[in-house]
C-alpha cells in the first residue's frame, strides 16, 4: 500500500485519555513522531494536524495550554 498520510489528532480526547490512564509523563509526547511510527512501510507522513478545544478558565490552565500549542507549532 503506497500513500501519503495526514494524521489527525483529537487533542481533547488524547489529553483526557492520558490523564485517566495516569500517563502524565506523555503529555509532551512528540505527536509527529508518534504518527510517523504508526505508518506502514510504504506510507509517507505529509502533515500532522492537531485539534482541540481551547481552555478559557482558570488562567493558569489557559496559559499552560497556550504554551503547549505554541510548542506544537515548532
Amino acid at each position: 500500500m503506497n500513500g501519503r498520510v495526514i494524521a489527525y489528532i483529537d487533542g481533547f480526547n488524547l489529553y483526557f485519555g492520558l490523564k485517566s490512564a495516569g500517563w502524565k509523563r506523555f503529555y509532551w509526547l512528540n505527536l509527529q513522531a508518534m504518527a510517523q511510527n504508526l505508518l506502514k512501510p510504504q506510507q509517507e507522513l505529509v502533515f500532522t494536524k492537531y485539534f482541540t478545544s481551547r481552555v478559557s478558565y482558570p488562567p493558569d490552565k489557559e496559559r499552560r495550554q497556550s504554551t503547549f500549542i505554541e510548542a506544537l507549532k515548532h
